[in-house]
C-alpha cells in the first residue's frame, strides 16, 4: 500500500535515507518522523530530454572536482550551498522544470507546495475551519504518513485548500523550518537541493544562490491545467478553471505574509510561449553558469593555497 499511495506524491524525486542517517538526525524528533515517511520509493517525472542528459554530462566532467561531499558541507547559509530556489504562479510550469533539474544536476528536490495541501486536506478531513490558523498551524506539526498519504494532494480539491491555509503566518512558521533543515541539509549522495513554492527565494531560502522565478500569463496557466482537467475526464469548463486560477492568484500575490513575487536577485523566466524543454532548458543554462564560476573559484582557491597565497587578501588590502 505504501508503495503506490507514496508514488502519488513524489514530494522527493530522490529517496530519502532512513530518519537514522547523520543529517536527519540533527532534527527534531518529530521532523525526523516526517521526513523518514518519504523514505520509500517515488515515482519519476518523464526522462529528460537529450539536450539535457548532455548537459548533465557535461556538466558533471566539468564540476568533477566539486562533488557533493557530506563530510565537508558547508555550514547553513554559506555560499558554498547548492540550492536552487524555484517559485511562481499555478501552472506556470516550475514543479516540472524543477523535477527535471533534480534529474540533471542530481539535486535532492522539495514540492514544498504539498506540504500545505496535506494541511489543508487534514483541515477539512477533521472538519477544522480554515480561518482558524491557530488549529491548522498544531495540525502541520503532527502531519504522519498516513496523513499524507493521498492521491487527492493532486486534486484541485487540495490545491485550493493549500491556497487558503497559506495566507495564516502561524501556518507558515509551522512548516517553514522543515523546508529549511531539507534545503541545508539534502540526503546523503545528493549534491544539493532544489524547493519549489511560491516563497522560496524571499522566505525560506532568501540566501540561495540560485533563483528563479517561473511565470506565465494566466490565460495560458488556466488552459495548461484545464487540459490536465481533461486528461483525468474531469469536466470543469474552463471559464471555470481561469477564474479559480485568478482568485488562487488574488490570495496568493495580495497575502499579508510571503505574498508571491520575485525575488530582487532571481531570474524570470516567461514559459507562456515556451515549450517545458525550452523552459527547462532556460533555467538550465544559468545553473550551468554558478557550476562554472564556482568550480572556478574552488580552482583558484587550491591554487593559491598550494602556493601559500590567500586569495582574499592577495592583491590589496
Amino acid at each position: 500500500m505504501e508503495g503506490s499511495l507514496l508514488a502519488s506524491l513524489t514530494v522527493w524525486l530522490l529517496s530519502v535515507p532512513p530518519a537514522t542517517s547523520s543529517r536527519l538526525a540533527k532534527l527534531p524528533s518529530s521532523r525526523r518522523a516526517f521526513i523518514s515517511a518519504f523514505s520509500g520509493p517515488l515515482s519519476l517525472p518523464p526522462a529528460p530530454s537529450p539536450a539535457l542528459l548532455r548537459r548533465r554530462s557535461s556538466v558533471a566532467r566539468m564540476s568533477a572536482a566539486n562533488s557533493f561531499d557530506s563530510s565537508q558541507q558547508s555550514a547553513p547559509g554559506s555560499s558554498d550551498d547548492f540550492i536552487v530556489a524555484v517559485d511562481g504562479p499555478a501552472g506556470a510550469g516550475k514543479g516540472t522544470v524543477a523535477k527535471r533539474l533534480a534529474t540533471a544536476y542530481g539535486l535532492a528536490h522539495l514540492e514544498s507546495g504539498l506540504l500545505y495541501r496535506a494541511a489543508g486536506l487534514l483541515s477539512l478531513r477533521r472538519g477544522i475551519p480554515f480561518d482558524q490558523d491557530g488549529r491548522v498551524a498544531q495540525l502541520c506539526e503532527t502531519i504522519t504518513l498516513d496523513d499524507l498519504a493521498y492521491p487527492e494532494l493532486r486534486s484541485d480539491q487540495a490545491a485550493q485548500a493549500a491556497s487558503c491555509i497559506s495566507v495564516h503566518p502561524s501556518v507558515r512558521a509551522a512548516l517553514l523550518d522543515l523546508q529549511r533543515r531539507f534545503a541545508h541539509f539534502p540526503p546523503d549522495g545528493c549534491r544539493g537541493t532544489i524547493i519549489d513554492g511560491r516563497d522560496i527565494g524571499t522566505v525560506v531560502c532568501p540566501e540561495a544562490p540560485l533563483k528563479f522565478f517561473v511565470d506565465a500569463r494566466v490565460d495560458v496557466r488556466a488552459k495548461r491545467r484545464h487540459q490536465e482537467f481533461v486528461g483525468k475526464e474531469m469536466g470543469m469548463p474552463f471559464e471555470e478553471v481561469l477564474e479559480d486560477m485568478k482568485q488562487r492568484d488574488k490570495r496568493d500575490r495580495e497575502r499579508a505574509e510571503a505574498p508571491l513575487v520575485a525575488a530582487h536577485d532571481a531570474v524570470v523566466v516567461d514559459t507562456s510561449d515556451m515549450t517545458i524543454d525550452q523552459a527547462v532548458d532556460a533555467v538550465a543554462t544559468h545553473v550551468d553558469a554558478f557550476l562554472r564560476r564556482r568550480a572556478e573559484k574552488m580552482g583558484s582557491a587550491q591554487s593559491a593555497e598550494s602556493v601559500g597565497v590567500d586569495p582574499v587578501r592577495e592583491g590589496g588590502s
